[in-house]
């Protein structure tokens, strides 16, 4: 037997063999027929199989059903360790899908294999297979990209440059480009002029680090030269050694927010139009003497002279407008006979033709025998509140429609905290009509934002503020939260004295657990996959690019330490060869870890390969640590 193959067979025994034995990594040998001749525990977890299994098998065995990424069969003799047996050179990362009987399914695999050869002849005369499980990140990565392509809103990496390095489907339907159109411009290609200037100096705010992350309002120009609102959310991704990556954005189309908020503007604008009030004149009749006596306002309001009236109700009724007469006079009869207070609203036709709209109002006098004396009252010229009128019940309609009809959930909250809500609302939190009934709004208030919206409501009020925005949680009727975007206002009388409250939202729940979701499986890659290379080098926020790097770079050092030892250069003491001290300062960076209660020692037994507390202290003492 050569030096090089009893060094590697020393290195393998209980006794020596520690890191063999403790590696997370799958390590087998085969000799120069392809056969496995040793497996550590990892290897047999890995392939479910035990040793006694393993032992003999070869590569090309049928039973594996090895595959490539896309399915396709692998043969055997394209396995890592007959290549490098055939070859005499190192393969190196190759991916390839294995049957787990202990699991019965599939697990996908990282290999690399290196020849070793006879010390005194150089002939190829066995090779080793380092492998590492990758299925479980490859579930997470393919989970990852169903989030990000899937997501109902849109997602993008974006360069410090401002160009798109990653789009996902949403943003090119909200955009109207294509992903290939979209990845060859930058942000600031569909970002309206008058936005701009805004949304850079937020982002040279964050790349100063006087912010991590910000959000925005502003309009895109579409492929199509249309332009539309979104809502962006803005954070960026730092490089380990705390440098500036890349930003990661989530855009909102909230065309149709903000379609609803100037719809419902211009329509309490058209309300508030409606206070506008006529010239007033003021008449004098009486009743058994058939006088009719006018102010100078009641000639100006039926367009006569003094001179053209002759001041009896016959010449008042000759100018009202046909159409109008009947009703009128029948108003009168009733208002005579003590039936109901006069107060018409009628037509009356100038001499000029013209034709204008009069409201009257009065008060009838009686005597003890009931009999009519006197109606005193006023006329008010309402042509252009008439015609307001009309519209504004054109524009109350619109308003009543657009606010039970709404896309977006819409409420108005009186003074008194009793809430009135559209149906978008009642359907977004889970309530019926009947069930929200003389609530108030803390009835559907998550409790932690109970203070934040009382303030919003106090700022409003006091005038200090005339409209807000901010995000707050409901309750839906099932318990669950309901994150949302509010925009506020408050509405006032002629006078300025306050209404109510008038509050519109979009349920932002979806984008906040996208987030979380997003954010969860970017910790469980660091935590799942990266634990020793956390506790040694002490890197926190690592990228999945940046951890593949010193996961290459921790291969290489394991890789080159069992070479060493193949080829007999390491002497024989398990801490001579440069690999090793490396692994020396691995141990005592864990020693010491767990000593200072940062580690569980359960943790670092596992890592290490101990069983007993005397072995780590012994250890321990070795390494100089505690």
């Amino acid at each position: 037997m050569s030096v090089g193959v009893a060094a590697s067979l020393d290195f393998m025994q209980p006794d020596t063999g520690l890191l063999f034995d403790s590696l997370p990594l799958g390590i087998v040998f085969q000799d120069e027929a392809g056969r496995i001749t040793a497996a550590n525990p990892a290897a047999q977890r890995i392939l479910g199989l035990t040793f006694d299994q393993l032992r003999g098998v070869t590569s090309v065995d049928p039973r594996w059903r090895a595959t490539h990424e896309d399915g396709s069969p692998f043969e055997g003799d394209e396995h890592p360790a007959m290549q490098a047996l055939q070859s005499g050179r190192e393969v190196r990362g190759v991916v390839m899908g294995i049957f787990n009987p202990r699991l019965d399914a599939q697990t996908w695999i990282k290999v690399s294999a290196t020849p070793m050869r006879d010390a005194a002849t150089g002939r190829v005369c066995s090779v080793y297979a380092v492998f590492e499980d990758i299925t479980q990140s490859r579930e997470l990565e393919a989970r990852f990209e169903a989030t990000f392509e899937l997501a109902a809103v849109g997602l993008a990496h974006v360069g410090t440059d401002g160009s798109w390095l990653r789009v996902n489907r949403k943003l090119c339907e909200i955009t109207g480009y294509s992903r290939e159109q979209l990845l060859k411009l930058g942000f600031q290609s569909v970002t309206h002029p008058n936005d701009l200037d805004l949304d850079l100096h937020q982002m040279d705010r964050m790349l100063a680090r006087e912010i991590d992350h910000y959000a925005i309002e502003k309009r895109y120009v579409r492929r199509d030269g249309s332009v539309i609102w979104v809502g962006v959310t803005l954070a960026l991704n730092l490089r380990p050694d705390g440098t500036p990556d890349y930003f990661i954005a989530a855009i909102q189309d909230i065309q149709a927010h903000k379609d609803a908020e100037a719809a419902l503007r211009q329509s309490l604008d058209r309300m508030e139009a409606a206070a506008r009030a006529g010239i007033v004149g003021v008449w004098d009749w009486d009743i058994p003497g058939d006088q009719l006596v006018w102010d100078s306002v009641m000639y100006q309001l039926y367009g006569l002279k003094h001179g053209d009236f002759a001041g009896a109700y016959q010449a008042w009724v000759s100018a009202i407008h046909p159409d109008d007469r009947r009703r009128v006079e029948g108003d009168i009869r009733a208002a005579l006979q003590g039936e109901q207070e006069y107060a018409p609203r009628f037509r009356v036709v100038w001499p000029d033709g013209s034709v204008h709209m009069v409201q009257a109002m009065s008060r009838t006098t009686f005597d003890a025998r009931g009999l009519p004396l006197r109606m005193i009252g006023v006329n008010y010229d309402v042509t252009e509140l008439d015609a307001v009128g009309t519209a504004l019940r054109d524009s109350e309609d619109r308003f009543r429609y657009l606010f039970e009809h709404a896309p977006l959930p819409i409420s108005l909250t009186g003074l008194d905290g009793v809430l009135h809500a559209n149906a978008a609302f009642l359907e977004t939190l889970g309530y019926s009509l009947q069930e929200l009934t003389d609530a108030t709004w803390r009835d559907v208030c998550h409790p932690d934002d109970m203070a934040l919206t009382q303030h919003v409501i106090d700022q409003l009020v006091s005038g200090q503020r005339d409209r807000f925005r901010f995000v707050k949680r409901f309750l839906h009727k099932s318990g669950e939260t309901v994150w949302a975007d509010v925009s506020t206002s408050l509405r006032r009388d002629a006078a300025g004295a306050p209404l109510y409250v008038v509050a519109y939202w979009a349920d932002i729940t979806e984008t906040r657990r996208l987030t979380e979701e997003l954010d969860r499986l970017a910790k469980r890659f660091k935590v799942s996959t990266l634990v020793v290379l956390r506790r040694v080098f002490d890197v926190g926020n690592m990228s999945w690019a940046s951890y593949r790097t010193a996961y290459e770079a921790e291969l290489d050092r394991v890789l080159g330490f069992l070479e060493a030892r193949a080829d007999g250069t390491s002497g024989g003491s398990f801490y001579n060869t440069q690999p090793v001290r490396v692994s020396k300062r691995f141990a005592r960076a864990l020693i010491t870890s767990t000593l200072e209660g940062r580690t569980l020692y359960t943790e670092a037994f596992e890592m290490l390969g101990f069983r007993k507390q005397s072995t780590f202290n012994e250890l321990a003492t070795r390494l100089g640590v505690g």
